[in-house]
């Protein structure tokens, strides 16, 4: 069994269970942990998904007992392998938010946030050629938009 939040209040858990001719996974949507909902998949051999229970909580988040806002939430926790938000850009986050209390002054901020950046996406998001010629109002506001966007 493995429970998968979307919020503080909704979790999903779900269960593999053998049936006679193969295997299905078992989700129970439930609220404040109340059971809201319950969906279920039968599979004759192995399924394709990226992780397990994938398809059973996508078939979940289409359910009528969620609102738009959850099933958002639910979409991009499907998204990120079961995980309400990537761990890795949960942290850069974190360390973006430390950045601006512990840094002294905006220079050094915007150096840490852009090595972290490009430290945290693996070479993927890289400055600019012109970065060093920016103004620093100009590099945070860059940053700051790069940063929500992930």
């Amino acid at each position: 069994m493995r429970e998968f939040k979307i919020n503080k209040d909704l979790s999903i858990k779900c269960e593999w269970k053998k049936t006679r001719s193969a295997f299905k996974h078992e989700a129970v949507l439930l609220r404040n942990g109340e059971q809201v909902d319950q969906v279920k998949i039968c599979y004759l051999n192995r399924t394709w998904e990226r992780y397990e229970f994938q398809s059973v909580l996508q078939k979940m988040i289409g359910s009528n007992e969620l609102t738009e806002k959850e099933k958002k939430q639910g979409s991009k926790m499907i998204e990120n392998n079961g995980e309400a938000q990537d761990p890795v850009l949960k942290s850069l986050k974190m360390f973006s938010a430390l950045a601006d209390v512990m840094q002294p002054d905006e220079k050094k901020r915007n150096e840490s946030k852009a090595r972290m950046l490009e430290t945290a996406t693996g070479g993927a998001v890289r400055m600019p050629c012109n970065w060093s010629e920016l103004p620093e109002k100009e590099k945070t506001r860059r940053l700051k938009g790069a940063i929500e966007t992930l």
